[in-house]
């Protein structure tokens, strides 16, 4: 399971070694590990997105969240 967060800054990340890094834009939405997600929200540099109902935007790991996004702009 992937948590999506919404960068407040642009960056670049290492989530998990064997997955490469993650390069973060203002305003984009990521689904990423819940622990980098805990990591990037406390230090203010992302904001967890939420569902209608309120709770977290959750993504299972088959499901590939980021490509989506990118055909979707």
């Amino acid at each position: 399971m992937r948590l999506v967060v919404e960068f407040t800054q642009h960056g670049r990340y290492l989530d998990k070694p064997w997955e490469g890094e993650i390069r973060a834009e203002k305003g984009v939405h990521k689904a990423i590990s819940p622990s980098l997600a805990m990591h990037l929200i406390n230090q203010g540099r992302a904001i967890a997105v939420f569902e209608e109902d309120g709770t977290p935007r959750t993504v299972y790991d088959s499901e590939d969240f980021n490509k989506q996004m990118e055909r979707k702009q």
